[in-house]
This record gives C-alpha cells, sequence and structure tokens, in this order.
C-alpha cells in the first residue's frame, strides 16, 4: 500500500510535476517515504520465506530504491529528506 502510494506519486510527478494532487498528497507521500524506509529496514521482501518475488521486477529491494531515488530530486525539501531517511534506512 505505502509503496502504491510512492509509486502513483513518482508517475504522476513525471507527467506533470505542477499537478495539483501532488500538492495535497505531499503529506501522505512523505509518510509513504518514511514508513517504506521502515519497512525496508526490517523485512527481506525478496526471501523466499515472504514469499514475495514478483515477476514484473528482479527485485522488490531495486524497485523500492528506484522509487525513492527519484525523490532525491525532488523540489520540495521535506520530501527529498523524508526519501533520504528512508534510504539511510
Amino acid at each position: 500500500m505505502f509503496i502504491d502510494i510512492v509509486h502513483n506519486c513518482h508517475k504522476q510527478h513525471q507527467l506533470n510535476p505542477q499537478h495539483p494532487t501532488l500538492l495535497s498528497r505531499k503529506g501522505a507521500l512523505k509518510r509513504s517515504l518514511f514508513t517504506v524506509g521502515v519497512l525496508c529496514k526490517h523485512f527481506d521482501f525478496d526471501s523466499t520465506e515472504m514469499g514475495m518475488k514478483s515477476q514484473a521486477v528482479n527485485s522488490i529491494e531495486d524497485f523500492v530504491f528506484e522509487q525513492l531515488m527519484y525523490f532525491l530530486w525532488h523540489e520540495d525539501e521535506g520530501v527529498r529528506q523524508q526519501a533520504l531517511t528512508a534510504i539511510g534506512m
């Protein structure tokens, strides 16, 4: 759920960085970035025990990292800070 918010904001920001929906979802995006970072810190989603190996991407870890890296160059400093914190976890 949280990575879906991050991914949807990523796609929408690529299409139109000034979209009004992005402004209204900024709080949810920042909370989702933080939560995704905490989840990645405590769980190995690529392990066979989790049973979440995706066929669409090589690694869930790589997919999440790509999403977080995108937001390191966001125009809002708070979003950049949350993305950096999430990567650091």
